[in-house]
């Protein structure tokens, strides 16, 4: 499977993150801190880790992919790979297992895995696991991770677009691209099936504000509105700060300075760190600060 050049030395994340590929061939650098882990390099620039082992049936040499880099950290490739040969000496094969295992988790059971594991640590993650749960599992579910295709991808988003909600498609796509995304680097899925798959609605940028009266309007008419308190304290948050349904509903209280009513939030798109702080209401007293403002 090789056919390429086999150098070995202990992986290092600095040359996991420049090691450049070489012209017209694939290399494999073995890692000398974990028997048998190597990183992948294909002509074209890609990084997939894998555990080299011998199979306990047929003694052939096998190669368990175990995720793409960077998705995959060298530290994540290691505890994987140390796994692997606690498993190949009790007898097992990895292959074996994995085939199988995507042979019986569903769609339902990678969106759950995702997010609890990676989407639960986003701000967003209450309305990514309302859009995947709502649109995604409850359409295909039950289809097979061995079965799954970007076809069924194209069910969910249409269904949602045939609704008339032409922007949530876009929003559970964007959803989906990025738990496939996700889930091949881990190595739950061999390939990125929703590479490549255009956005369903062309995104208008909206020009149309509230004017005073409509705001004024709005506020008076919250206290008798049919919703949960939870979402009333969003929507006048949102009122008074002019940001998002997903920031406000992120917000935590070590974002608030409350002492200069100064909300300190993270800035999209900007470098890590990044904050953009905004005006925000002075609550009452020490005393009446929860976990989360809203």
């Amino acid at each position: 499977m090789s056919g390429g050049a086999m150098p070995k030395a202990e992986l290092t994340d600095r040359f996991c993150q420049t090691v450049k590929p070489a012209v017209g061939k694939q290399v494999d650098h073995f890692d000398t801190l974990v028997a048998g882990l190597c990183l992948r390099i294909s002509p074209g620039g890609t990084k997939t880790f894998f555990q080299v082992y011998t199979k306990p049936g047929d003694g052939k040499r096998a190669w368990l992919k175990l995720g793409r880099y960077p998705e995959m950290t060298l530290a994540a490739a290691r505890k994987r790979a140390r796994e692997a040969r606690g498993e190949i000496g009790e007898g097992a094969d990895p292959i074996a297992e994995k085939k199988a295992l995507a042979a019986s988790q569903t769609v339902a059971d990678l969106v759950e895995n995702y997010l609890a594991r990676h989407a639960a640590t986003k701000r967003s993650s209450d309305e990514i696991a309302r859009r995947l749960r709502k649109n995604v599992v409850a359409l295909i579910g039950t289809v097979k991770l061995a079965d799954f295709h970007r076809r069924d991808i194209t069910r969910c988003v249409d269904d949602v677009k045939d609704r008339g909600a032409g922007i949530e498609a876009n929003h559970v796509l964007k959803d989906v691209k990025a738990m496939v995304r996700w889930a091949r680097g881990r190595g739950d899925l061999d390939a990125n099936i929703a590479e490549g798959m255009r956005m369903p609605t062309e995104a208008v940028e909206r020009e149309r504000v509230l004017t005073a009266d409509e705001i004024r309007t709005m506020w008076k008419a919250l206290p008798d509105a049919n919703m949960r308190e939870s979402t009333r304290r969003v929507v006048r948050l949102c009122l008074i700060t002019a940001q998002r349904v997903g920031e406000v509903a992120g917000m935590t209280v070590e974002e608030i300075d409350f002492d200069r009513a100064l909300w300190a939030l993270p800035a999209p798109g900007r470098r890590t760190g990044a904050t953009i702080r905004c005006p925000c209401p002075r609550w009452p007293s020490r005393s009446s600060r929860r976990s989360s403002p809203t």
